[in-house]
């Protein structure tokens, strides 16, 4: 359940991507603005962070599961309202407003998990959560080729909303309450202003807070990019751009089988580090490459950098999840949703910046890349040393 509900966000991103093409031609968009349709995905993105923290927050106080029947609805909602829009700006509100309702499954199905585990067994489950949904950008862009080949764009978004009905009847009749109400707190500003402070003011959890936000802007650019590099502008491979797209995701699902496997024997920064070391020495190569090829390199080097670069955050996502939820249990809630809210907002603006340089060749993929993976080898080093100075005072 916990996969499905993940797994929603990125469905309804990745489904979509085929459709870019019949949605700029939709719209009218003129030549020297198709670069906007990237905002199909980061307002929905947007959105996923911007009620985090509410639902967050208010998970710690009513519960678990009220709070994910309400985003459920508000996600269902706003694809029924996807199929009656006018005009972009009203595709990209109805965007904005289904990512609200899905902040409640991206925050809530970690606090979830943080209810029942802890430590290297939550990085486990994760790493298991993530593998399985994982298999969504396998199917989703098939998905999404399939309907705009022999239907309209619109009923990407009729299915989406079928979707978010079979799991909102799902949460309703299976899931049990993992909050019992002799733990809720009561909503108290201070409070969550004292647990606010306590969280953002831990030195190693700052390091993985913008870790995770630069992971996840790297991943979040490559998705807005995908359509235009492999199916557009670059290497114009049509209908079978699903299937290229979904290849360069096995490094990812590969990652998670691994870390869930060794997570328990290794420990989470001992994989931690192998993940930053193969970002590091990946993302170094691409950006080689590409000044030496002048900004497009061979698609088969391409792909395969891009399932080797998935590998290293496979391996490095949900161990920094973990890390970051590890010393939170008492408000666990009010964790998850600032890790969730900091980290889409912030990752936004990174993958909004590097895309903003894109031209038709691979330069800013190569140089935004190295350069997210150079800070996070920095911020890693920060946060061993900050542990140490912990144990060092303890």
């Amino acid at each position: 359940m916990m996969a499905c509900l993940t797994g929603l966000v990125v469905l309804s991103i990745d489904s979509v991507l085929p459709a870019f093409s019949s949605i700029i031609k939709h719209f009218n968009i003129p030549d020297d603005k198709h670069n906007n349709i990237h905002q199909v995905i980061f307002v929905f993105i947007l959105g996923v962070g911007s009620l985090q923290l509410l639902f967050g927050v208010l998970s710690d106080v009513l519960g678990r599961k009220l709070l994910l029947i309400i985003g459920l609805l508000i996600y269902i909602l706003a694809s029924v309202s996807v199929l009656f829009v006018t005009s972009f700006e009203q595709l990209l509100w109805a965007r904005f407003i289904q990512g609200a309702g899905l902040g409640a499954p991206r925050v809530l199905s970690m606090t979830i998990i943080r209810d029942k585990t802890s430590g290297a067994e939550m990085s486990r489950i994760s790493s298991f959560i993530l593998m399985l949904w994982m298999a969504i950008p396998i199917v989703a862009p098939m998905m999404g080729q399939f309907i705009v080949m022999f239907f309209e764009w619109e009923g990407i978004f009729f299915l989406l909303m079928l979707f978010g009905l079979l799991l909102l009847a799902w949460v309703f009749l299976e899931l049990p309450e993992t909050l019992p109400k002799k733990n809720r707190i009561p909503l108290s500003f201070s409070k969550l202003k004292l647990a606010t402070a306590i969280f953002i003011g831990c030195r190693a959890t700052q390091c993985y807070l913008l870790m995770i936000s630069l992971l996840y802007g790297m991943l979040m650019t490559f998705i807005s990019l995908s359509q235009q590099i492999l199916q557009g502008d670059i290497y114009r491979l049509g209908n079978a751009f699903p299937f290229y797209f979904s290849l360069s995701v096995m490094g990812l699902m590969i990652a998670n089988l691994a870390n869930a496997r060794l997570v328990v024997r290794l420990g989470m920064k001992k994989i931690l580090s192998y993940g930053i070391i193969t970002l590091v020495i990946v993302d170094v190569f691409l950006f080689l490459f590409v000044i030496a090829n002048h900004g497009v390199i061979p698609l088969w080097l391409f792909i395969f950098i891009l399932i080797l670069h998935l590998m290293g955050f496979g391996l490095s996502m949900p161990n920094l999840n973990a890390l970051a939820m590890e010393n939170y249990k008492h408000i666990a809630g009010t964790a998850s949703a600032l890790i969730g809210t900091i980290s889409t907002i912030l990752g936004i603006l990174v993958a909004q910046l590097i895309s903003y340089f894109f031209d038709n060749t691979l330069y800013c993929l190569g140089v935004g890349f190295v350069c997210c993976t150079l800070i996070i080898c920095i911020l890693y080093f920060l946060s061993s040393s900050s542990h140490q100075f912990s144990n060092n005072s303890a």
